[in-house]
């Protein structure tokens, strides 16, 4: 799913992430992209997030808001969240 709709957001984390039991965990592919600068931190401008074989990219450039299903779902403890050098964006962020 490509979208920069905040909710086909919503909607495709009620579908695939907020269905998790208290007792499961899951573990999410996480990915952002952004436009590289070595003068100024430029912000995020995609992000991606897969569970599966099912996968959304959030083109945050062109969104008018982020969803709070997005927020909660990243805070989430049950989800455990993969991809390169995800630690930095947990802890800085």
């Amino acid at each position: 799913m490509v979208t920069s709709c905040p909710k086909v957001v919503s909607s495709w984390i009620k579908c695939h992430l907020q269905t998790l039991r208290n007792f499961q965990k899951k573990v999410v592919g996480l990915a952002i992209e952004w436009r590289p600068s070595f003068r100024v931190q430029n912000p995020v401008t995609i992000l991606q997030l897969c569970i599966k074989h099912c996968c959304l990219i959030y083109q945050l450039y062109q969104a008018s808001s982020i969803p709070r299903t997005l927020y909660r779902a990243l805070c989430n403890p049950n989800i455990m969240f993969s991809g390169v050098k995800i630690y930095l964006l947990m802890q800085n962020g």
